[in-house]
């Protein structure tokens, strides 16, 4: 079950306001979630944060470059043409080769066998076993 971020950090901010300590919150959380709805590191710092005062349920914000690529637009891409090289997604997408290397890779795609369209690494993997 998916589950809505922001509401799970309304139930933690509930639970912190009633008293309920970390681990148990996480438990109450995970019981009618799923225990993938609730991480337990996620919730001791969402309470350390609690603690300190900052009630404030959004994320903060990050530092950094916006990942480039969206995986959506590599699947969107790769579904029209499997067999497009990783160049050629690049010029597609107006960013370097390499990121568009580590989004597949990251995604779990490589290039099959015969070196024409990218698959799941693990049905590469199947072919070694025929």
């Amino acid at each position: 079950m998916s589950v809505d971020k922001i509401h799970i950090r309304h139930c933690m901010l509930f639970h912190f306001h009633q008293c309920t300590s970390a681990a148990e919150t996480r438990r109450k959380i995970c019981k009618v979630y799923g225990w993938e709805a609730l991480a337990e590191s996620s919730c001791r710092d969402w309470f350390r944060r609690f603690k300190k005062g900052d009630f404030r349920i959004e994320d903060k914000p990050r530092s950094g470059r916006p990942k480039e690529v969206e995986d959506m637009d590599l699947n969107d891409l790769l579904a029209d043409d499997p067999n497009m090289s990783a160049v050629d997604l690049a010029k597609t997408l107006k960013v370097d080769q390499s990121t568009v290397n580590r989004r597949l890779h990251a995604m779990g795609l490589v290039v099959n066998k015969k070196g024409k369209a990218w698959v799941p690494s693990e049905s590469v993997n199947q072919e070694d076993d025929l």
